[in-house]
């Protein structure tokens, strides 16, 4: 069709064979670019040890381990990975098979990027062409979006993990959880934990000067003029990560016993805001339970659009220290349902789904490739198991095995909640004051205070 036909043009369609024609296969339960590390869950020089990290609760874990967590993660900051990025300032130049420009990232910085990469716009030069065709999302918005962040975390997660041994010999550390479900305040949103509230600039609410996160660069910054193909370096400036806040609710046990209530992974065609049928869409956050207010959807999604600020889009998220343990529980959540549902591989659909996101399609931006279903089984495979399935200020417990339905109608989203009803006059008072920013002239983003790359310009060198 036609429309295949320009996609086309997009080097992650049938990833990664546009791009790289041959690769190592690795044997027995060796992995990497070079076949020289273990896949998850296995150590050893023959990488024939089992091994399980136990990922925690990040307000009760040990002290010490949490302190070993903020020393290893500001250590990813400013340490080189062994990826280097392509410029992705001008789209015609973006493509990596059109004499790219190559930079070299850190840790923090590749991983921004990655997850910008695989979920952003096809870089189409013809702004018509732009306007015309939907997102291609390989990371969110279907089914892909569990196997995929699954698979992310436990990159991440591994390098981390090398940091952790290559400076400290210590080689407990794993990515903790933040069990938001039923707050009504973020408790780690201070300097003990990942930076407190500081002041508030043109280009947002920042964090407190007093944290080690403060002066973190938002990698791959929003443009400030409004375009729809755009690639990380399209703005030409980054700014520092930014909280705005819309407000302190997050999802309910209520919004958690439905998600646990559906029994099918995904259903064809769900329906988009109250009275999904699919576990998937359910936790990634675009539908709920029947009769509630979907404008600040659910669950995972929810907790984006509360804090806002660079964890508002999918561009920026990543550069959040916030991002890692939430997505760690997002994948908690999934893991428990995966645990009382036993669902077969062949549930998790291989026809009719978006590219990129069927059971044996390979996972966009991941080397070596890793198939979609691989990811679509119990976590505990691959070497991880948290310290408890207890959710929300309730303790619900599920993932015991056994299929529960407790949901009974609640939610915090309910129409006739006090909550939505305030919430629905805050939009309110936000949409008229953005409106009259944009009568005078304001700008949302306001002046860029960061090069796109530490101790230079950017890539037209202006």
């Amino acid at each position: 069709s036609k429309l295949n036909e320009q996609y086309e043009l997009d080097e992650r369609m049938h990833w990664p064979s546009q791009i790289f024609h041959t690769g190592c296969n690795c044997k027995g339960n060796f992995w990497g670019v070079a076949c020289d590390e273990c896949w998850f869950g296995w150590e050893g020089d023959n990488c024939k040890q089992r091994v399980t990290h136990i990922r925690k609760n990040v307000q009760t874990m040990p002290r010490d381990e949490l302190a070993m967590y903020h020393k290893v993660f500001l250590l990813s900051y400013e340490t080189p990975s062994e990826y280097y990025i392509p410029v992705e300032q001008e789209n015609w130049r973006s493509d990596p098979m059109n004499a790219p420009v190559f930079y070299p990232a850190t840790l923090q910085y590749f991983f921004v990027y990655l997850h910008r990469y695989v979920s952003r716009t096809t870089l189409f030069d013809d702004k018509k062409v732009c306007k015309k065709y939907p997102i291609i999302d390989n990371n969110h918005d279907g089914p892909i979006f569990g196997p995929w962040h699954r698979a992310f975390m436990l990159m991440w997660e591994r390098e981390l993990q090398k940091l952790a041994i290559k400076h400290y010999n210590y080689r407990k550390l794993t990515v903790p959880y933040w069990n938001w479900l039923d707050a009504t305040e973020c408790e780690i949103c201070t300097n003990e934990y990942f930076g407190g509230v500081g002041p508030l600039d043109a280009n947002g609410q920042r964090l407190d000067p007093e944290s080690p996160y403060a002066d973190w660069t938002e990698y791959c910054t929003e443009p400030s003029q409004a375009k729809r193909c755009y690639g990380c370096h399209a703005n030409g400036k980054f700014n520092k990560i930014t909280r705005h806040w819309n407000n302190y609710i997050m999802p309910t046990t209520g919004d958690l016993d439905y998600m646990m209530s559906l029994t099918k992974y995904y259903v064809p065609n769900d329906v988009r805001g109250p009275g999904c049928q699919g576990a998937c869409a359910a936790a990634e956050g675009f539908c709920g339970p029947p009769n509630t207010d979907n404008a600040t959807l659910y669950m995972h999604n929810q907790v984006h659009n509360s804090i806002d600020g660079s964890m508002c889009c999918s561009g920026t998220a990543t550069n959040d220290p916030l991002f890692p343990l939430h997505h760690i529980e997002a994948d908690r959540l999934l893991h428990a349902w995966y645990l009382d549902h036993h669902p077969r591989k062949e549930d998790y659909p291989n026809e009719g789904v978006a590219p990129g996101h069927c059971r044996e399609c390979n996972l966009v931006g991941i080397l070596p490739p890793v198939k979609v279903g691989d990811m679509f089984t119990d976590l505990r495979q691959f070497g991880v198991d948290f310290d408890s399935l207890e959710f929300g200020r309730q303790g619900r417990v599920y993932g015991t095995g056994t299929p529960q339905n407790l949901w009974d109608g609640s939610s915090r989203h309910s129409l006739d909640s006090p909550l939505v009803q305030e919430e629905a006059r805050l939009r309110a008072e936000r949409a008229r004051a953005a409106a009259a920013n944009a009568t005078t002239g304001g700008s949302a983003n306001g002046n860029m205070n960061e090069p796109p790359f530490e101790g230079e310009e950017g890539p037209d060198k202006k």
